[in-house]
């Protein structure tokens, strides 16, 4: 059985169906539930928080624990 499990978690359709799988899983062995959060990057989204146009990593980290 399992003790603990790692969830590499990054938003998409098919993380959140990782998501859900892996809480079940967790709670049938009764294992902990790590998660991490991935936060893709572009050169956009660089120059963006350069500039200080935008807080890019606090809108993303708000939509991952939105999700989790």
């Amino acid at each position: 059985m399992f003790w603990k499990i790692l969830l590499a978690y990054d938003g998409s359709t098919f993380g959140a169906a990782a998501l859900r799988q892996s809480a079940d899983l967790a709670r049938l062995c009764k294992a902990e539930l790590h998660l991490l959060g991935i936060v893709l990057t572009t050169g956009y989204r660089a120059l963006a928080e350069g500039l200080g146009e935008t807080d890019i990593w606090g809108k993303e980290r708000e939509s991952l624990q939105q999700a989790l």
